[in-house]
């Protein structure tokens, strides 16, 4: 039975543990060709856990939803009878003791439960062995459980989930949890996307893809504070060299200085001539050299606020990307499930019309096949009824019954259908059924019959046939009655 389940995530339904429920229907259903999804609000707010099936093939119609799933036997019985999976002893007590972990506030407690499901396997290598797909659940899901107290370890159980069941999403997104722990991002994206790329709907997609953005954000917060830090290195090594340089400057104008004090040549007697000269070419190329660095500096600071601007254009853009994409398909899926819908309406109604045509031609060979019985049943009652008379005719106007026959009396004498009398005997065995109403009468009654004929009748139908005041064929009249 190919269907469609959405489990509903909206507020009221996830407040309920709608999220848990998916991945309980999910791994229960594995293998079973039914695909569990992430659904939207049901209208049922208040009801939840709420879920929506969607048949198809021969069973296709109208979705049903079903309301209020909150316990393990809900689940199991949504399952086993609305779904039709037939889920065996070892799966169902694994399933349960999963159900109650992912339920439980404590952490040791439901540590404990995960334990308890691989010990009901046998122990992890012999689970991984037999049962590698519970296995492999059970796995990734310690892996959830352990990744805010030990990455490592958590990471090591996602890896054996992996290896366990090829094509896991669950055990990718389990293995990117984990490896985000421990702030190896380019790896945690990594295993996001392809845990993306394996799911097809399930419980691991929103999630997988929630640590994808998340994981690209914070790659290229990383970059850009990389980015920030070699600019701020470069700006502060091109302070460090104009300091330098303007040290040397200095150094230089003060052994001009000293030269001067000295004997002076002829170059220091024209700079005597031409006092402040020196003094203005160092202001001046000390100037230029600051004029230079602060253009540096603002053209690396424009150059980072472009480079920021451009970022959060690009998000942006590519958050408005994926918010159109949602809503074109969202609005695919309604307009499929319109159709759908519609399709399903219209079947329904040609089914409908045919039913009620099915009725009619019944009703109508129902009643031609009444009519029909009546009428006979009349002709027969007439005809016995015309013998009776006759007979009592010849009996009045025959000499022979005038006085050779024993006195007439009115008594109605009940006969079978060969017209033999009908007389009393005890029922021996529960194989006597009266010819008239059909009523089988038990061990040790009183019954009316004919051992002959192997005609028999009950004692009910025997004392309506002698109150018959007409003088008819009471055994034909009671048996057209009960036709009636």
């Amino acid at each position: 039975m190919a269907c469609k389940v959405y489990v509903c995530q909206s507020n009221d339904c996830s407040e309920k543990g709608s999220a848990s429920l998916l991945r309980d229907i999910e791994e229960m259903c594995v293998g079973s060709g039914i695909e569990v999804v992430v659904g939207s609000c049901l209208n049922h707010c208040g009801k939840g856990p709420n879920c929506e099936i969607q048949f198809s093939g021969k069973k296709a119609g109208k979705p049903k939803v079903v309301e209020g799933v909150r316990t393990f036997k809900a689940t199991e019985q949504l399952v086993k009878k609305e779904l039709g999976v037939d889920v065996n002893k070892l799966h169902r007590h694994v399933a349960e003791l999963k159900y109650e972990a992912r339920r439980d506030p404590k952490h040791e407690v439901r540590l404990q439960k995960i334990a308890g499901a691989f010990k009901v396997l046998g122990g992890e290598d012999a689970a991984a062995r037999r049962e590698a797909r519970l296995a492999g659940d059970l796995f990734a899901m310690r892996a959830r459980e352990v990744v805010g107290t030990d990455a490592a370890a958590a990471q090591k159980d996602a890896e054996l989930a992996v290896a366990t069941v090829s094509d896991f999403a669950g055990g990718y997104t389990a293995l990117s949890l984990a490896q985000e722990a421990q702030h190896l991002w380019e790896l945690a994206l990594e295993s996001a996307k392809k845990a993306i790329d394996i799911a097809h709907g399930g419980s691991d997609v929103k999630q997988a893809f929630q640590l994808q953005k998340r994981l690209e954000k914070k790659i290229k917060e990383i970059q850009l504070q990389e980015q920030k830090k070699r600019e701020d290195e470069r700006t502060a090594k091109e302070a460090e060299e104009l300091k330098k340089k303007q040290a040397e400057e200095q150094s230089s104008r003060k052994d001009s200085k000293d030269g001067a004090k000295g004997t002076p040549g002829p170059a220091a007697a024209k700079a005597k001539a031409r006092p402040g000269t020196s003094k203005s070419a160092g202001a001046k190329a000390k100037a230029r050299a600051q004029k230079k660095a602060a253009a540096r500096s603002a053209g690396a600071e424009e150059a980072r606020r472009t480079a920021t601007e451009d970022q959060a254009k690009a998000e942006a853009e590519a958050e408005e990307k994926a918010r159109r994409e949602e809503e074109s398909r969202k609005k695919a899926e309604e307009e499929r499930i319109q159709a759908e819908q519609e399709a399903a309406d219209q079947e329904a109604k040609m089914a409908e019309a045919r039913e009620a045509e099915a009725r009619a031609r019944q009703l109508k060979e129902a009643e031609e096949t009444l009519a029909r019985e009546r009428k006979a049943r009349e002709r027969s009652t007439e005809a016995f009824r015309a013998r009776v008379k006759a007979e009592k005719e010849k009996r009045r106007t025959s000499s022979w019954f005038a006085c050779c026959a024993p006195e007439h009396t009115n008594k109605t004498v009940v006969t079978c259908s060969e017209g033999h009398q009908l007389k009393p005997r005890v029922s021996t065995a529960p194989v006597h059924t009266c010819a008239v109403c059909d009523k089988q009468m038990p061990v040790n009654s009183v019954v009316y019959s004919c051992v002959p004929c192997r005609y028999n009748e009950c004692p009910d139908c025997y004392l309506h046939k002698l109150k018959d005041d007409e003088g008819a064929d009471a055994t034909q009249v009671a048996m057209a009655e009960s036709a009636v």
